[in-house]
């Protein structure tokens, strides 16, 4: 209804001589209540990551996520990106992949021990 929202799109594109090189769209649900049907038709039941590269050649991910809902909410929501972000700007130019980036913090000993949200 006017005045709301079910979710939020977020898209933003890098350019080069004026034309789109690469872009990144974002999309939050803020709940499956209020959202079409015909939106969500083939999603998963959880949360899910798709990387869609156009070009030649072209590929497309889907990342599904299966955790405790309180898992999803809290600690995987943005912490892998949040504590790359200082070793990808220290990194030499080029390709970085996880696999060249220290184990994210979430995954030490000491973060284990840590009890979600209640």
């Amino acid at each position: 209804r006017k005045g709301t929202m079910a979710g939020l799109v977020v898209k933003a594109s890098s350019t080069h001589g004026g034309v789109p090189k690469a872009t990144i769209e974002l999309r939050f649900l803020l709940g499956t209540d209020y959202v079409s049907q015909e939106f969500l038709a083939g999603a998963p039941k959880q949360g899910w990551i798709e990387v869609d590269v156009r070009g030649t050649p072209g590929s497309r991910l889907t990342h599904e996520i299966y955790a405790d809902e309180k898992v999803v909410k809290t600690r995987s929501t943005g912490t892998k990106a949040v504590n790359a972000v200082p070793f990808v700007c220290a990194a030499a130019p080029g390709l970085v992949s996880p696999l060249d980036l220290p184990l994210p913090r979430m995954l030490k000993p000491e973060a284990r021990r840590l009890k979600p949200d209640a």
